[in-house]
């Protein structure tokens, strides 16, 4: 009530609503971007000064009245998303003040298909290695925004491609790509394994397991080389409507991927009602695991490969960046690993030069 009451007095023509626990919806209504922004600034302010406390924050911009369910949507994965990204940062500093006028520029109307129509957005890869023998077994895609020579965080540009609506044609476009590289890379790892990452909106969709068969069939591509993630707490808050959707993937032999396992809202509990066929864990789990003041992570992680393991969930250690990690991760016996440690998110090109041809992690 202390926080509602204080941001209306603050802004006493924005409605202020509380989501539960310590969420807050604030519906901002005119004006320009200026006003927003300052209007942003002083709120944080407020939490910071007067409030005593920090505040993430995720916004999002609606043209309709129609549109402010699919925003609250954007507002809340951003809001998520800034957590461990460029929120992250004090409201002073200048990463924080670019990352915001990032998201104010993207969120322009026409913005984005402006974007689309210019190329700018393209695909990395970043390869995942078998843990047994060190060999590339298969490699994560990921959707890049590339504006004014400046590298675009999907934290910022995902949540405004969902809202818009244009994740849809833009996921089919990734998962077509995706499927054309994973047929030329078969041809030298005969077990490649491509991961896409799907938009839960995507899945949603009543077209999605129609085109996935689609695409898959035009390039006759045996669907168990392709593997679609959708993160943990998705999986949580959406199962009962995606349930549908993940039998008829199932049914086409698409494995199906829990990514940043651990940052969700029921995590271990999660496994028990999910038809997940991988679990990915998150980095903050894999930070610093071989020091010992991080022994919960390691005893975690090591419950989760053993629980998994039991019911036949393979998992995979990702955001291994330090040699440590990696032994520590072995040790524990997960079945694959990715992160900067071996390589950093490359182009398809640069993908095949260092992986594809020699693919050993040494």
């Amino acid at each position: 009530a202390a926080v509602s009451r204080s941001v209306h007095e603050l802004l006493p023509d924005t409605a202020v609503y509380r989501m539960g626990g310590d969420e807050f919806v604030l519906l901002w209504q005119g004006g320009d971007e200026r006003e927003f922004r300052r209007d942003v600034e002083r709120v944080r302010s407020l939490f910071a000064g007067t409030l005593g406390f920090t505040a993430s924050v995720g916004c999002a911009w609606v043209r309709r009245e129609d549109d402010i369910g699919e925003g609250l949507i954007a507002a809340d994965a951003r809001m998520f998303a800034s957590k461990r990204d460029f929120y992250r940062s004090s409201p002073q500093s200048g990463r924080y003040r670019s990352g915001l006028d990032d998201v104010l520029d993207l969120a322009r109307p026409g913005r984005l298909e402006e974007l689309l129509a210019s190329d700018s957005f393209t695909l990395y890869c970043q390869p995942q290695f078998r843990v047994a023998d060190g060999a590339v077994v298969g490699g994560e895609i990921l959707l890049r925004l590339i504006s004014e020579g400046k590298v675009i965080p999907p934290t910022q540009f995902i949540p405004l491609l969902e809202s818009s609506g244009l994740i849809i044609p833009v996921g089919k476009w990734v998962l077509e790509q995706s499927v054309r590289q994973c047929c030329k890379w078969l041809a030298c790892v005969p077990d490649f394994v491509m991961n896409v990452n799907c938009s839960y909106l995507q899945m949603l969709d009543e077209d999605f397991v129609q085109s996935v068969k689609e695409i898959i069939n035009r390039y006759r591509l045996d669907p168990s080389h392709i593997v679609l993630e959708l993160t943990e707490s998705r999986f949580v808050t959406d199962q009962d409507r995606l349930n549908d959707t993940f039998m008829r993937l199932r049914s086409l032999n698409i494995r199906l991927a829990m990514d940043d396992f651990g940052t969700g809202y029921s995590s271990l509990s999660c496994l028990s009602c999910t038809p997940a066929d991988i679990v990915k864990i998150d980095r903050e789990f894999i930070r610093g695991i071989c020091d010992q003041s991080h022994s919960f992570n390691r005893s975690f992680i090591g419950s989760v490969i053993n629980l998994c393991h039991s019911v036949g969930i393979s998992v995979c250690a990702e955001g291994v960046e330090e040699k440590g990690e990696l032994e520590t991760v072995l040790s524990l016996e997960a079945d694959s690993v990715q992160g900067f440690y071996f390589s950093k998110p490359v182009t398809p090109d640069e993908f095949e030069k260092q992986h594809i041809k020699h693919p050993d992690i040494g």
